[in-house]
């Protein structure tokens, strides 16, 4: 993996998925965060999507409802 490598993002709610190709901002032996941002709900503020390398689950995700993000293990 290396910074600015396009990746899938996939967002999935109510049984369907959706993918999306996003863009490496960084990443370190346990996270990848992407260039894409939303806001979070911990604090309100804006910052880019946080995954877990391992599991690929979105640490920082605002999604309800059953709703949720993740990414290809890496």
């Amino acid at each position: 993996m290396k910074k600015g490598q396009k990746i899938k993002m996939y967002f999935k709610c109510a049984g369907m998925v959706s993918n999306e190709g996003v863009r490496v901002k960084e990443f370190t032996d346990t996270t990848v965060t992407i260039t894409d941002s939303w806001h979070s709900d911990k604090n309100g503020q804006e910052e880019n999507g946080l995954f877990d390398r391992k599991t690929g689950k979105c640490l920082n995700d605002n999604t309800s409802m059953g709703a949720s993000r993740y990414i290809d293990p890496v």
